[in-house]
């Protein structure tokens, strides 16, 4: 099942990930792709914030993984942007993270495609040529992941 929203600011895109946050529970995989400056940090922050993080999220883009404890559930937020080989992901450990009981986030999740975990949320976000901070936010899910969520961006 594949649900749009569209957002027309950093604001709302981070509402957008704190509602969908607020629905993760431990074990839960986000698979978030989209272009440079497209706002994947800026709505993994809100995940981060729904799960009770208060600091400032930056991506991971040269640790790969930052791991937060202390939340609602442990939450661990990967960067595959500079993964140039897949295998490599595995060297860092990923499937360690996505067996364990916390909400795993993945950037750039494409480039660890073959890896992903089959009930994963994929999202995809993409500019708009309507306006500079405007978003299409695409979330793809497994039918009974679709249950669960579908009455949380009302």
């Amino acid at each position: 099942m594949q649900i749009s929203l569209y957002s027309n600011s950093p604001r709302e895109t981070r509402e957008i990930g704190r509602k969908l946050g607020s629905a993760l529970k431990g074990g839960d995989t986000v698979l978030l792709d989209g272009e440079l400056g497209a706002g994947k940090t800026v709505f993994t922050s809100g995940i981060a914030e729904a799960l009770g993080y208060t600091g400032y999220v930056t991506s991971p883009t040269y640790t790969i993984i930052n791991e937060y404890n202390n939340l609602k559930t442990v939450f661990y937020h990967i960067d595959a942007y500079r993964v140039d080989d897949p295998d490599e992901i595995l060297e860092a450990g990923f499937e360690d993270y996505i067996n364990r009981q916390g909400v795993v986030v993945v950037e750039w999740a494409s480039n660890i495609e073959k890896y992903a975990p089959f009930n994963s949320i994929r999202i995809v976000i993409e500019k708009s040529v309507h306006g500079e901070n405007q978003r299409e936010i695409k979330m793809e899910m497994p039918q009974e992941r679709y249950m669960e969520y579908e009455n949380i961006f009302d």
